[in-house]
């Protein structure tokens, strides 16, 4: 019975990757499409391994194309910084942009391809949701009303880290109730699937209204919009 158990596990596996590979190919295309219509030359995208996937590639061009984004903070420098960017120099998002990571010679490196700041902080200790983990320091940033909150940073994705964006819950105060769109990535995780969670109770200790919604493919994106841009939700 054991063995028939593992095997019928394995098959799930092999069913659900075959379905997120699939979906992989439909955002792929779906982002070359709309990228195409901003007429884009000569800028490079490379989402794979540990990068930004093509389905968070998606959501993020499509909030630009469908609403008037103010305020962008994204956690974690990479793809999306350079997508964020192409997206201002285009006039697509006419919005302020602020990347904050910790690694230094990653963050002077997305600088230099960039022209929105990059802040560079550090890893602190804190204690969030009843458990002490390392998250980022948020002191070198200025508080600001977010209408886009990209959560893709620290690393995560090992044990001993795997509770480190947690901390991103205490940006909750910063988003503008009226219109908003969070974003958490890698959210087929344990620890992003707690933070989605802290968020969302969050945003209702404040009676501020929203939705969810999620984007799987080879990755999982969790999205929570509320107000004006409640319809991200639904991508």
């Amino acid at each position: 019975m054991a063995l028939r158990a593992r095997i019928k596990e394995i098959i799930r596996r092999l069913d659900a990757g075959a379905r997120g590979s699939s979906m992989e190919t439909v955002y792929q295309r779906i982002f070359e499409r709309d990228l195409s219509s901003i007429s884009v030359d000569g800028v490079r995208f490379y989402p794979v391994g540990s990068a930004a996937n093509y389905g968070l590639l998606y959501v993020l061009l499509r909030a630009a194309l469908d609403y008037p984004i103010k305020d962008v903070l994204e956690l974690g420098a990479g793809q999306t910084s350079i997508l964020f960017d192409l997206l201002v120099r285009k006039g697509v998002l006419k919005s302020r942009v602020r990347t904050l990571e910790h690694e230094q010679g990653w963050a002077y490196r997305i600088s230099q391809l960039v022209s929105h700041d990059v802040v560079r902080t550090h890893l602190v200790l804190k204690q969030v949701q009843g458990m002490q983990t390392t998250g980022y320091d948020f002191s070198p940033l200025t508080k600001s009303s977010v209408e886009l909150l990209v959560i893709d940073g620290p690393p995560a994705a090992a044990v001993e880290n795997r509770f480190s964006r947690l901390a991103a819950v205490q940006l909750i105060d910063w988003i503008n109730p009226s219109r908003f769109i969070i974003v958490v990535d890698d959210a087929e995780r344990e620890g992003e699937i707690l933070l989605a969670g802290a968020i969302q109770a969050s945003l209702a200790a404040k009676k501020i209204s929203f939705q969810v919604g999620s984007v799987v493919s080879n990755k999982t994106q969790i999205i929570i919009a509320g107000g004006d841009y409640l319809g991200a939700a639904y991508y």
